[in-house]
């Protein structure tokens, strides 16, 4: 989970991870779902969606930048926010300044 909040922004996988911990994929694989309830791509996933709430909610940033801020490229932030949060980031931007 540490390597996760410190590396969120770049390209990693759950192989990444495993050779950080110093262990393997399904071992992993298997410890992360039973302490955290969740998958690794989609803790991954979560963690970069938060990190971006702050930014859309709070400055003027363009999406595409905080999209590459928090690890994804425009087009697929656009629609892995959307099916996380049930709005795009820049209409989660326009109901968060109501």
């Amino acid at each position: 989970m540490r390597f996760i909040r410190q590396n969120y922004k770049n390209d990693i996988s759950l192989d990444d991870c495993a050779e950080h911990c110093g262990t393997n994929v399904f071992m992993l694989s298997r410890s992360f779902k039973q302490v955290t309830g969740k998958n690794f791509i989609d803790y991954l996933t979560e963690s970069r969606i938060e990190k971006a709430k702050e930014p859309l909610r709070n400055s003027g940033q363009k999406i595409n930048d905080i999209a590459e801020q928090v690890g994804y490229q425009h087009s697929y932030f656009n629609r892995i926010f959307k099916k996380h949060e049930g709005v795009t980031p820049s209409k989660y931007r326009e109901l968060s300044r109501m």
